[in-house]
């Protein structure tokens, strides 16, 4: 079994510089296109069986 962590792309907060925890920025354009990159890489090289992810705006990336 392979299990795949992977962060969110860009946010608000990062633009920010601050810190996150719990708190709910979206994800910037820049963030949204990291999304999408590595939405295309995994298909390609890492094709999963599940997908589990937070319900924080940040995740609503590129799905």
């Amino acid at each position: 079994m392979q299990i795949l962590l992977i962060r969110h792309g860009e946010s608000e907060a990062d633009i920010l510089e601050v810190y996150e925890g719990r708190a709910d920025f979206s994800l910037t354009e820049r963030g949204r296109k990291q999304v999408g990159h590595m939405t295309d890489r995994v298909k390609n090289e890492f094709p999963p069986d599940f997908i589990w992810c937070s319900p924080l705006k940040k995740s609503e990336g590129n799905r």
